[in-house]
């Protein structure tokens, strides 16, 4: 009976952390998520196509913008989201490479 105990207590740890990672991996892809722990991120987390602002939790503000990249001489936007810890990440895209025949404008590719 002990036995049978700990198997089930093993398997209910090992399902919610499974449970845990596959949650946490949505909200830090950013994906349709617009707050996490009062971080705030206006175009709804990584969307490329709208320009938005990120508000973390901190206050620190940080906008999504185009900026020209130094070696190849590229616009590259600068795409923000709100992380897990309620602060804001940042990747940057080449528009033409995420969208064939899309450049970078004000913070956001367009086609």
């Amino acid at each position: 009976m002990k036995r049978l105990f700990i198997i089930i207590l093993i398997l209910s740890i090992v399902v919610l952390s499974l449970a845990t990672m596959i949650f946490v991996e949505k909200r830090t892809t950013g994906y349709g998520v617009q707050n996490l722990n009062s971080c705030v991120d206006t175009d709804g987390g990584l969307n490329l196509e709208l320009k938005g602002k990120c508000i973390a939790k901190d206050g620190e503000t940080f906008d999504d913008y185009c900026f020209t990249h130094q070696v190849n001489g590229q616009t590259i936007l600068r795409e923000y989201w709100c992380t897990v810890d309620g602060f804001c990440g940042y990747k940057d895209y080449n528009c033409i490479f995420r969208y064939p025949g899309s450049c970078c404008e004000d913070g956001r590719c367009v086609k």
